[in-house]
């Protein structure tokens, strides 16, 4: 009787390892990945959008572009201003033009050579004057007029001097302060041109496009989103009991249908509270039940499934118990 008891048990219990679900080989999760939303930092109407979606794209490629009529314009404005200011600088630290010099030159020599008229005519009447050939009068008259030619001479030497000179320091100073400033105008105008012409800011393939040409765009609008390279990352969840096989650091396998074979992560984050479990009593018993979500990146010389794939994954050791 023990014998058939004895054999009735053993058939019973391997009958139910017919029934009972297997041990898990892994834990089930899908491909994620770090998106960059690319919005221009000026709003306006896009003229072009030169990608399409799926397309592998460089940093710095050429995206998408707005209407940068008015930058254009300010960006021309300001050029022209700065061009002045730069004038004023050299006007100013050159001094007077040659030809207006060689005006103010002319002009005192024939005024010097008025003066050697007037001094001999003044030498003449005084002469006159004490023979009492020529009255008091001439002899005044001549003497105003060499006075007023030798008044003269002085007053163009010092126009002639004045107009050879630079402006004052300060006059200079001020100047370069306003050229400056101009310049400065100008690098703030081609950057704000330069915002209507949008380049990628990351290696990766373009997700989606969410504006085309002939829509409105600005930095609360993006118009594309970039999967960046190298930022694919497995995201699944594993149970309280084998949580600590999963730290951060840790080496991962991961499969999926139609994959070519395996491919390896790196956990990077694993998180502290527990995700899609009802609200329980932390006992022993039930704390079976809990699954924490982690996260492990993918190796970028190896496959690269498309996000979303379910995966199932696996410590590189091969455990997941």
């Amino acid at each position: 009787m023990n014998e058939v008891q004895s054999w009735l048990g053993a058939a019973f219990t391997a009958l139910l390892s017919l029934f009972s679900p297997a041990e898990p080989t892994g834990f089930s999760g899908y491909v994620e990945a770090d998106y960059t939303y690319v919005a221009p930092l000026a709003s306006g109407r896009l003229t072009d959008v030169t990608v399409r979606e799926g397309q592998e794209v460089a940093a710095g490629l050429p995206l998408f572009d707005l209407d940068d009529a008015a930058a254009a314009s300010a960006l021309a404005q300001a050029r022209a201003e700065a061009d002045a200011a730069t004038a004023d600088v050299r006007n100013l630290e050159t001094g007077s033009r040659e030809a207006e010099l060689d005006v103010i030159r002319q002009t005192l020599q024939q005024a010097q050579l008025t003066l050697q008229q007037a001094t001999t005519d003044a030498s003449r009447i005084r002469a006159l004057a004490v023979r009492g050939v020529a009255t008091s009068s001439d002899r005044d008259k001549a003497d105003t007029a060499l006075q007023k030619a030798a008044s003269e001479v002085r007053q163009l030497n010092a126009q002639l001097a004045a107009a050879e000179l630079p402006a004052r320091p300060e006059q200079i100073a001020a100047a370069k302060a306003k050229a400056e400033a101009a310049q400065q105008a100008v690098a703030q105008a081609e950057t704000a041109l330069g915002h209507y012409h949008v380049a990628a800011p990351v290696a990766g393939r373009i997700d989606r496009l969410f504006l085309k040409a002939g829509e409105v765009s600005g930095p609360s609008a993006p118009v594309l989103s970039i999967v960046r390279t190298g930022d694919l990352k497995l995201r699944f969840f594993v149970p309280e009991a084998v949580r600590t096989q999963f730290a951060i650091g840790a080496r991962v396998m991961a499969e999926c249908d139609g994959c070519d074979g395996e491919f390896k992560a790196t956990v990077t984050y694993q998180a502290s509270e527990p995700e899609f479990t009802p609200p329980l009593i932390y006992s022993r018993d039930e704390r079976s039940r809990l699954t924490f979500m982690t996260e492990a990146r993918l190796d970028p010389e190896g496959f690269r499934p498309p996000v979303g794939q379910p995966v199932t994954v696996r410590p590189a050791d091969g455990s997941s118990r």
